[in-house]
């Protein structure tokens, strides 16, 4: 591929390295059967027989240390060489132990299993491609050969395999069994099928020069679906026109030919220009990657020469685009978190099989239906994550114990839940938000004693956001969630239903995930809280009219939640009340053992005039009427 590139970019012809040619008479002594051209669309089989095994010469030895790979033999050292000068695994088999006389690709068969090169015993199923010989598997597909057929110091003959394997299923096998190999790295990425005998044929040069063999039988090609190439026509005016040259249709042609590709220019006359041109260019099967006419004006240009494009200014073009509500509402939330002080982290996927447990997770929640991976790349990790909170914890660990203890985090993103009764097996993929704090509630200073933050942080940072928002909530206290302290949680619902909560994180929890600081958590369900969202919002000009204040010092029963009294207050203020804030909480034992007082700073605005008294008390004295006869709230007494 490098030579190919670096012959295409100085125009010089492509010089391959010498292969055999010979002509054999005799017939293979092993027979190749394909049994699915899915899984293998090629294999090749040649005999080399009459090897001296031994070490290998100077110049293959220096190649192949300079290539990181320390030389083994003369045989093995010539399979890797190979493999890294034409892009092409290769392998070798000793002959006399393959067994009756047949090469078989296929799938292995249930319970069967294979000592590797390794010298690892490996346990096969149904979803591994193996190579085998008349009685068992012999090789791995693609990935690693077999022990028991290995070239040792006492081969003489050999088997040469040459094949192209179906990616995926080269993929899969590996993740598998855990192996990750040169030949996998290859074949995982498409190798050329086309290529085949070519580098049998180098392969076998090879191995006469270095180890003495010599090629008496045919080899045995099965290749059941032959490469048949796709053409693309180009069209000069077109590749003109995106690129910004005045090429003409011969000179692309002539350009894509210096990469390897068969390009034929119409015969009809073609303009100085290129701009009634059209080529016809058949891609070779070791450009895969070439699909469509845009994949050949690239290739163009890039021979062509990118500084050789003139760097003419095109006027701007209008980019007019729709948003999508949904992005819009996740760039907002996440603009919002950040402006709250959070910084915002990414999680992996997967969680651990371990998770629910952790997070006490009852047997029968949602979050215990899991999607299972089939080729998970950790095997630890095949298991789809169900909730933000287990990696969140993780990141919120590794940060603590690297001494990073005061921690504003936050994840927007997705969870999958695992649906049986859905008939294209599909999970539900909920996007959820997940703010996490711990340490210190502001950074260290010294005008400010150091505070830690509490519950009622995440809870203020919540109902910041919810705000900014413009969504109206109810907050309850005592979240549903094991992993959370129910004694310092909350609900937030609305209209439509539940939008989440928080609280902090139970002890217990926090131990499992090795964590030894309080952490206090937000989780939002973003689905939900899409919903709760208004349709528009109206802005209101700078008021013109002064506020009015009043302070009402109130003796509330211990049993009165406070945002039912603010609740109440709300709707007997009317149009006049601007806003409610509890500004005091004082508790002594002349307001009795079940009562504390709240102090309210109550705002009044007109947008019409100023107001007076007579305009704001009666709305006063009804909201103390109310809270009397609603929640036994008295006035306190100075």
């Amino acid at each position: 591929g490098i030579a190919r590139e670096v012959a295409a970019l100085y125009g010089s012809p492509l010089r391959l390295p010498a292969i055999w040619s010979g002509h054999p008479a005799g017939d293979t002594p092993v027979n190749v059967a394909i049994e699915s051209a899915e899984d293998c669309a090629r294999y090749l089989g040649r005999t080399i027989r009459n090897l001296r095994v031994g070490p290998s010469p100077d110049w293959l030895r220096e190649r192949l240390t300079a290539m990181g790979l320390e030389p083994i033999n003369n045989v093995v050292d010539v399979t890797n060489f190979v493999l890294f000068e034409t892009g092409q695994p290769i392998h070798a088999f000793d002959l006399k132990r393959l067994r009756g006389g047949r090469i078989v690709v296929r799938r292995a068969r249930a319970g069967e299993t294979l000592r590797t090169l390794d010298d690892v015993e490996r346990k096969l199923d149904p979803d591994i491609l193996v190579i085998a010989d008349a009685e068992s598997p012999v090789a791995l597909a693609g990935i690693m050969g077999g022990a028991d057929s290995a070239v040792s110091e006492d081969t003489t003959d050999v088997l040469l395999e040459v094949a192209y394997f179906r990616p995926d299923l080269v993929r899969s096998g590996r993740r598998k069994l855990g192996l990750d190999t040169d030949a996998s790295y290859r074949f995982e990425r498409e190798t050329d099928v086309e290529a085949v005998r070519w580098v049998a044929d180098r392969a076998t040069q090879l191995f006469i020069d270095v180890c003495g063999g010599e090629v008496r039988e045919d080899a045995d090609d099965a290749y059941p679906r032959p490469w048949h190439a796709r053409e693309i026509v180009l069209r000069a005016a077109r590749a003109n026109q995106l690129i910004g040259t005045e090429l003409s249709a011969q000179d692309m042609a002539r350009l894509l030919g210096r990469l390897g590709l068969e390009a034929r220019p119409e015969a009809k006359s073609v303009s100085a220009t290129g701009a009634d041109g059209r080529i016809h260019v058949r891609v070779p099967a070791f450009r895969r990657d070439l699909h469509e006419e845009i994949d050949l004006v690239e290739e163009v240009a890039r021979v062509h020469g990118y500084e050789n494009i003139p760097d003419d200014v095109l006027p701007p073009a209008p980019l007019v685009s729709k948003r999508d509500p949904r992005e819009t509402l996740l760039e907002r939330l996440r603009s919002r978190c950040v402006g709250l002080g959070y910084f915002e982290a990414r999680t992996s996927a997967f969680m651990d099989r371990s998770d629910p447990d952790r997070m006490r997770l009852g047997e029968d929640d949602p979050r215990r239906s899991f999607v299972r991976v089939r080729n998970p790349i950790v095997a630890a990790l095949d298991t789809m994550r169900t909730s933000l909170v287990p990696g969140m914890l993780r990141v919120l660990r590794h940060n603590v114990h690297h001494g990073s203890d005061d921690l504003r985090l936050v994840q927007i993103d997705r969870v999958f839940i695992a649906q049986a009764d859905r008939e294209d097996g599909l999970p539900r993929e909920p996007e959820k938000l997940l703010a996490l704090a711990c340490g210190a509630r502001h950074p260290a200073g010294w005008a400010e004693a150091h505070k830690p933050c509490d519950l009622y942080d995440i809870k203020g940072d919540a109902e910041a956001l919810l705000e900014q928002l413009g969504v109206d909530s109810v907050w309850s206290a005592g979240y549903t969630e094991p992993f959370l302290n129910s004694a310092a949680s909350f609900l937030i619902s609305g209209s439509y239903g539940t939008i989440g909560g928080g609280g902090a994180v139970d002890a217990e929890v926090l131990r499992a995930y090795d964590i030894d600081v309080p952490v206090f958590l937000l989780e939002l369900d973003v689905d939900q809280l899409a919903q709760h969202l208004p349709a528009n919002r109206t802005y209101r000009g700078i008021a013109r009219f002064p506020a009015v204040k009043r302070d009402l010092s109130l003796v509330v029963p211990r049993r009165v939640q406070y945002r039912d009294v603010q609740a109440a207050v709300v709707e007997s203020g009317g149009a006049l009340l601007e806003s409610v804030e509890c500004f005091d909480v004082f508790e002594d034992p002349s307001l009795g053992p079940n009562a504390h007082s709240i102090g309210l700073r109550l705002r009044f605005r007109s947008d019409e005039k100023t107001l007076q008294d007579k305009d704001v008390d009666p709305t006063v004295e009804r909201m103390v009427r109310r809270l009397a006869k609603q929640y036994e709230v008295k006035l306190r007494a100075e």
